[in-house]
């Protein structure tokens, strides 16, 4: 018979474990934030326990987890001080982890009543050459990605003022609209 494992969010330790970084800083990541207007606390915490099952090894803390999904692994962390979720997939499966992300992200926001663009939005990193080596780059509205897709249209960065490819900006997120 196997042992039952239980995560209750008010005892998460504070403290990080010690996890390779660089796997999270690689450009070809992908890389996705939610932003808030409004950041209710234990959105982190109802994540880190929807999709328990795929967190690697014990890598978990209060703000944050590490997942590991058919060669891919994630790195989800939660910044109250900024009302972020930062989320960055790397491996051969890095499409199926993020989607799988998402999901459970997307539950959370609709059970709390956070309705996108208005409460909760999607943000990915610019890939310009100046944002590319960026500790800072320039983030876009997701929703805005997916109507220049639409329109077949490039976007500009605010920051090089550098057109950049929606295509490659929207690509292994899915989503379509």
């Amino acid at each position: 018979m196997g042992v039952d494992d239980y995560i209750l969010p008010e005892l998460l330790p504070s403290q990080r474990p010690v996890i390779d970084m660089g796997t999270y800083r690689s450009p070809g990541n992908l890389q996705l934030h939610y932003s808030y207007d409004f950041m209710p606390a234990g959105i982190i915490t109802r994540f880190i326990c929807r999709i328990h099952e795929l967190i690697l090894d014990d890598h978990y803390w209060n703000n944050g987890v590490e997942l590991a999904l058919s060669g891919s692994f994630a790195l989800v962390v939660s910044d109250s001080a900024q009302k972020r979720i930062r989320i960055s997939v790397a491996g051969t499966n890095n499409t199926r982890l993020m989607a799988a992300i998402r999901s459970h992200f997307d539950h959370i926001h609709e059970t709390m009543n956070m309705k996108k663009e208005e409460h909760v939005f999607e943000e990915v990193p610019c890939t310009c050459s100046k944002c590319a080596s960026s500790e800072k780059p320039f983030y876009y509205n997701y929703h805005l990605l997916q109507l220049l897709k639409a329109k077949n249209r490039d976007a500009l960065c605010e920051k090089s003022f550098e057109d950049v490819s929606v295509h490659q900006l929207l690509n292994g997120l899915l989503v379509e609209m």
